[in-house]
């Protein structure tokens, strides 16, 4: 759908180093625009990727995720857990 010439897409992340649990969180926030959806998609429409944001992660990595069909385009969060080691050095190298 973002194949389309008006599509955009903005994808934002944070590093939270202490959330509520007290572990460190990666937020990623993907959201497009300008996407103009076909008619009669429903929102309980289950491809392999929304099946991979809302069962597969959780499962695997204990991700917390939001999916969401908006007349624009599609709105997805997803949080994961990350280790202390890698939040406070930037990562592997």
């Amino acid at each position: 759908m973002l194949a389309q010439p008006s599509g955009r897409l903005a994808i934002r992340w944070s590093l939270e180093h202490a959330g509520d649990d007290g572990q460190p969180w990666l937020h990623i926030d993907w959201r497009e625009s300008g996407v103009a959806m076909p008619s009669g998609l429903s929102a309980d429409r289950r491809g392999h990727g929304r099946e991979l944001i809302e069962q597969a992660l959780p499962y695997q990595l204990s991700a917390k995720t939001f999916y969401t069909l908006a007349p624009e385009g599609v709105h997805c969060t997803i949080s994961v857990p990350v280790s202390a080691s890698n939040a406070k050095d930037g990562g592997p190298n």
